[in-house]
């Protein structure tokens, strides 16, 4: 007997049969579900048709993505054997419905079916690429089921409806996999194209659902729509593949309820609905996002240029973000002329925030009195500062300019100066005031950056984590890591010269997603590239500004370059080998935003990499290294 989760009545294809064929569908389907290929059945020739249910059960069950149709070995008289194609191991079937079942979970907490259809259509639209590739004959296989999108993400229009069609049984919902052949072509321009699509049933009737037209081009949001989500026959064969009615296997579909821009609400039908769906799309959509899509249909009678002019002006959107904190970028609307009248209008917004940013470079001394130099050049920078302001000292400030140990160690002693002259700066202007010593603190000689907020207080210090030769043998000893912190709302990030340089620390702070990374250097010996380099890649992998302060040397190919980075990957401002100041008042809380893969999506740039990361695999990879000899 077939489990109660495996409802006939969700299955298509078995109410088309008759009561013999019905019969054997059952049997075949039980044994095929636990993996018993082979077996006997007493087959009544007159009056079924074996193979039509066989193909009933293949079309049913996205479960039995390791059973081929071409899998049955027919016996003699009126016994046949049905032998599977065995595809994979019992071991690795035991897993991929694992993973079957761990995507039906997702949406345990979903009970109405229509919006269980759409929660499941945004989910494989995001989470799966469209692709034809196929590297050996059982990816080829795999593409075209669950499989391809369980191991690699991929698959075609065939993988990605029986996996929509296996989550959507198992909750009840009648579903039929469809498939026929289109008027497009193979690539040697004579093999008609197949291609697979379902039909979902909501109230007693049905509807067209095909999701590969729906993702767009692989998953880009931009291009992604629901023109195809619960259509009609008429729209589904004026999308251009051109089936034919009888292809429809006994479906008609003609009712237009749950269809997905009427069920929403984002059907209209005058002018005036077109302007009102559009400003209560703005003032609800999640400004946060940075990028919001708003799909909506209109009716025949107003397809034309004219309806464009009813979506809002600039001026109305600026008015609708007055007071929000965030302002828009662009907004733009696509309007397809297909006849049916689809709308696609995307907005960017960005939240305000902005501030002047500063990083101060003193020359490189080393003769004299260096380090009395150096503070006294710092100090008077540090009185220019403005309001809401942040600005960077180097590191060293108290003890920069030398390359003498001792007269390192005797610097100490001035660094509570230096402190107190960052704390009274911040107070008095009300400034962000970030300040670099070598100190002595509680008995422990320390790499330490002090953050001065508004009012004159620590609002964090940050111990240098990883040491240079140079400061070990000087006796400095590291922080415990800790390198973040949010002030007045700011969220900051903190790496000191030398840290700079290891990977460990940049992933930490980019799961922080901070706006702005605090970097005191000195980095007399590094070459200018390399500098500049590193602080692209730490602003454009942390999607954050950074504010690198350091000294300028005499050496045209090495150090100084104290300097701004955006979060783009692009240097805003540097001081290159000048001793100085250098500012730029930039937004602090902009993103930077790229395609997730060539034609994705847009999606914030740290995120397009930390859904990438696979730390696991080289920790694997390393363990099994250290086994061997």
């Amino acid at each position: 007997m077939l489990s109660r989760k495996h409802k006939l009545s969700t299955r298509f294809f078995y109410s088309k049969l008759n009561r013999e064929e019905k019969r054997f569908y059952r049997v075949l389907a039980e044994n095929l579900l636990k993996q018993n290929y082979e077996f006997e059945y007493e087959i009544n020739w007159g009056f079924m048709d074996p193979v039509k249910s066989f193909r009933a059960v293949i079309d049913d069950f996205p479960e039995l993505f390791y059973v081929d149709f071409n899998s049955m070995d027919w016996g003699r008289g009126k016994t046949i054997a049905i032998v599977g194609k065995i595809l994979y191991s019992k071991e690795e079937i035991k897993r991929l419905h694992l993973q079957m079942e761990k995507i039906l979970h997702k949406f345990d907490h979903i009970s109405d079916p229509f919006e269980l259809q759409v929660a499941v259509n945004d989910f494989i639209c995001k989470e799966y690429t469209y692709s034809m590739d196929a590297r050996g004959p059982k990816t080829r296989q795999e593409r075209h089921t669950v499989v391809g999108l369980l191991k690699r993400k991929k698959g075609v229009c065939s993988a990605f409806s029986k996996l929509a069609q296996f989550i959507l049984q198992r909750r009840g919902v009648s579903v039929a996999y469809l498939s026929a052949e289109t008027d497009s072509l193979e690539e040697d321009g004579k093999t008609p194209v197949l291609h697979a699509w379902l039909a979902v049933k909501h109230e007693g009737e049905y509807y067209h659902w095909d999701i590969t037209n729906v993702h767009g081009e692989a998953g880009d949001e931009e291009t992604t729509q629901y023109r195809t989500f619960n259509v009609t026959d008429e729209e589904l064969i004026s999308e251009g593949t051109h089936y034919k009615p009888e292809e429809f296997f006994g479906l008609t579909c003609t009712k237009t309820d749950y269809n997905y821009y009427h069920r929403k609400g984002l059907y209209f039908k005058t002018y005036e609905e077109i302007h009102e769906g559009c400003i209560k799309f703005i003032k609800e959509m999640d400004l946060s996002k940075g990028i919001n899509w708003f799909n909506f249909r209109i009716s025949p009678e107003i397809d034309n240029e004219k309806s464009k002019e009813y979506t809002p002006s600039l001026s109305e959107i600026k008015e609708l973000l007055a007071g929000t904190g965030y302002s828009f970028g662009k907004f733009t609307s696509f309007f397809y002329r297909d006849g049916l009248g689809y709308y696609r209008c995307k907005l960017v917004t960005k939240k305000e925030r902005k501030m002047k940013l500063t990083v101060v470079q003193p020359k490189y001394y080393q003769e004299g009195e260096p380090c009395v130099k150096i503070r006294e050049y710092l100090k008077s920078c540090l009185e220019g500062a403005e309001e809401n302001e942040i600005i960077v000292l180097p590191e060293y400030s108290n003890a920069g300019g030398t390359a003498d140990p001792e007269i390192e160690l005797e610097a100490v002693a001035y660094a509570d100066e230096m402190k107190q002259a960052g704390a009274r700066v911040a107070k008095e202007k009300g400034a962000y005031v970030a300040v670099n010593v070598l100190e002595r603190r509680e008995g422990r000689l320390r790499n330490s950056t002090y953050l001065y907020d508004k009012r004159g207080k620590v609002a964090f210090v940050y111990d240098k984590v990883h040491l240079p030769p140079a400061e070990k043998s000087l006796g400095v000893e590291r922080g415990n890591g800790e390198c973040t912190a949010v002030v007045d709302g700011i969220r900051f990030a903190f790496m000191t010269c030398y840290d700079i340089y290891f990977n460990e620390q940049i992933e930490h702070i980019a799961k922080f997603k901070p706006d702005v990374i605090i970097l005191p250097g000195y980095q007399r010996g590094e070459r200018v590239d390399i500098i500049k380099a590193q602080a692209t890649l730490l602003a454009y992998r942390c999607n954050a500004f950074v504010l690198r302060s350091s000294y300028s040397m005499d050496k045209d190919n090495l150090g100084g370059c104290s300097l701004i980075a955006l979060p783009i990957g692009k240097i805003e401002a540097c001081l290159g080998k000048d001793e100085g100041v250098a500012s730029s008042h930039q937004n602090i809380v902009s993103k930077c935003y790229r395609p997730a893969g060539f034609g994705g999506e847009y999606v914030l740039n740290d995120k397009f990499i930390d859904d990438g990361l696979c730390p696991e695999v080289f920790e694997e990879l390393s363990a099994k290294g250290k086994g061997k000899k």
